[in-house]
């Protein structure tokens, strides 16, 4: 069974306590603890039945082949008579109703719980997959610790940016050139006039629906032979419009413009349309078709919110920003091709896109540095800003990208660029290339071959992590820092490369400035790591001791520079009240270690 590595310091609480109490300071409330003692192969601990924490956790002390406390014989079937499921929230955004904390005899079965989500936030998924709130542990058989998981609700109000919510394009204030005037109403439309502030002169006009509102509606390009310049906030929206024509006058559409047009199934925006406001279609469910202006710089916030009858989109090359949730809800959309000027990727911005098959990308530079946003509170939110997280291909030049060559000019590839891309089979990656960012190729499945130029600096964390097929990585010498996000509040612990079943050597260069970082985990034939200096050089660094773990035994590193090797064993060693797997040199592993062995 395999175990975290955990400071189990609850074990000291009844002495801290005792402590406390004797020297007279406030009085600490006792642990409200089990009578029973749950154990696994290695430890046992009792719970605290007001929290679900475990309490009084230790290696078992054996009288005889038996441990004298909790009965465990590693000679024996052991079950005990019950076990102890723990519910809890993961961060914040919702609670549990129902009984946190259950103690449940051998093989029978729970009471139900449900995941309630707090004001402004929905309920995703229990940590173990599990997707309905509802649940009921039935038969239990052992020690269960669950967590609701639970993200902001996009239809709630936004928050601001430090909040995690916010519209990705604000209300811009009208120009201080210009004020409004009167308005008429013609073939079912009102036209007010946009005139300027200094002279008070009409220099053109802002259209909205009038009363008489035709479903078949046409803008024309001008209106008492001045052009229509604005189609207002709000337009047209709960409309029953089927189609709208807007005339090559018009260079902003405002925001909510068409909200919940729900029988409005085609729109094609001219390019003089500089500018596109938020939830401009947002629940027009019956959209089939959208052609963008060449002159819009993004598509913001909630622009095509719950499309649910768009099949494809285009982006020309002007959008810089997909806002965050642009594309939430939109089901049926299958096909999208991303220009070559978009940089940004906003959280959500395709959630629930399911049936995506193809993303196409028409410049593999300006993908790389694509940023794909997220929210705090939810890792999620940055798969689901990322279409391939759906496709699990990208299209490149009209084919699958298989063999990825990133441009020599690229500076950097942004985290979870290609993460999922099931088609890539080899990477070449240039020495122009200064910074990887983390969860690169995260479940790319099929790469077999990565080449690394010279030149690249720093690799952050889940570079390589599930890449099956992965056979052999080599890391240049001028690779600086491994595993170091600058994003994270506090110091990562998660690996460079991760199961990866058929790595079988890795080579490192001596350009590192520390080995405080995890470099492999999992990858279970790795049995070899060359290193580019020397011996000398190799015991020099300041060796973290879960450099690497879970992987060959025994595991032989190969200084190039001295010609010379130093083998490892990996083996069961104890530190307070955990014990844990780590790779000893075999001059270091102590008479009655144990070696490793899942």
């Amino acid at each position: 069974m395999k175990k975290g590595l955990r400071i189990a310091s609850l074990a000291l609480a009844g002495s801290l306590l005792g402590t406390l109490c004797a020297c007279g300071e406030e009085e600490l409330k006792a642990p409200n603890v089990s009578e029973e003692w749950f154990f696994d192969e290695s430890y046992h601990w009792q719970i605290d039945l007001d929290t679900g924490e475990e309490v009084n956790k230790d290696i078992h002390n054996y009288v005889k082949g038996v441990c004298h406390l909790c009965g465990y014989s590693p000679n024996a079937q052991n079950e005990p008579e019950y076990y102890t499921v723990t519910y809890s929230v993961d961060g914040t955004g919702g609670s549990i109703a129902g009984d946190r904390n259950q103690r449940i005899k051998n093989g029978e079965d729970g009471t139900p719980v449900q995941a309630v989500p707090d004001e402004n936030f929905l309920f995703v998924m229990w940590s173990d997959g599990e997707i309905d709130p509802d649940r009921q542990e039935l038969a239990v058989k052992k020690n269960m610790r669950i967590s609701a998981i639970f993200e902001p609700d996009p239809e709630a109000p936004d928050f601001d940016d430090d909040g995690e919510y916010g519209n990705d394009h604000e209300e811009e204030p009208e120009p201080d050139n210009e004020k409004v005037g009167q308005s008429d109403e013609e073939n079912g439309l009102i036209f007010t006039e946009i005139r300027t502030l200094t002279d008070d002169v009409v220099t053109g006009y802002s259209v909205r629906k009038g009363a008489s509102l035709k479903s078949d509606v046409k803008i024309p390009k001008k209106h008492k032979e001045l052009p229509v310049l604005k189609i207002e906030d709000n337009a047209f929206s709960e409309s029953g419009i089927v189609s709208i024509e807007i005339p090559d006058s018009v260079t902003k559409i405002g925001h909510q413009a068409f909200m919940d047009c729900g029988s409005l199934r085609n729109v094609e925006i001219p390019d003089s349309v500089l500018d596109v406001g938020n939830q401009a279609f947002q629940n027009c469910w019956n959209l089939q078709t959208v052609k963008l202006s060449a002159s819009m710089e993004g598509v913001w916030y909630k622009m095509f919110f719950n499309c649910q009858s768009l099949t494809e989109i285009e982006l020309p090359d002007s959008i810089q920003s997909i806002g965050r949730y642009a594309f939430y809800n939109c089901t049926s959309l299958t096909r999208i091709k991303f220009g070559t000027g978009n940089r940004k990727c906003g959280a959500k911005a395709f959630q629930n896109c399911k049936n995506i098959q193809t993303v196409e990308i028409t410049d593999i530079r300006a993908w790389c540095e694509t940023t794909f946003d997220f929210f705090m509170l939810s890792l999620k939110s940055t798969f689901e800003s990322n279409p391939v997280y759906y496709s699990h291909s990208i299209t490149f030049e009209g084919k699958p990208l298989e063999n990825l060559v990133i441009p020599d000019e690229t500076k950097m590839i942004n985290s979870y660029a290609f993460m999922g891309c099931e088609t890539l089979k080899t990477v070449k990656i240039p020495g122009s290339v200064k910074v990887i960012g983390k969860m690169v190729f995260l479940d790319c499945k099929e790469i077999e071959t990565v080449e690394i130029e010279e030149g690249v600096i720093s690799m952050q964390y889940g570079v390589f992590m599930r890449c099956s097929k992965l056979k052999s990585l080599s890391l240049p010498d001028s690779i600086e820092t491994i595993c170091k996000d600058p994003e994270a509040l506090e110091k990562t612990y998660s690996p460079l490369v991760e199961t990866c079943g058929e790595l079988t050597e890795v080579r490192i260069g001596k350009g590192f400035k520390d080995m405080d970082f995890i470099l492999c985990t999992g990858c279970k034939k790795l049995s070899r790591i060359i290193f580019s200096g020397t011996e000398a050089e190799w015991r020099a660094y300041e060796r973290y001791r879960g450099w690497i773990s879970q992987c060959a035994n025994p595991l032989t590193v190969h200084c190039e520079g001295s010609n010379s090797d130093i083998v490892y064993r990996e083996v069961w060693t104890v530190e307070g009240y955990v014990r844990f797997p780590v790779y000893k040199e075999l001059s270091e592993i102590q008479e009655g270690e144990e070696e490793f062995q899942e």
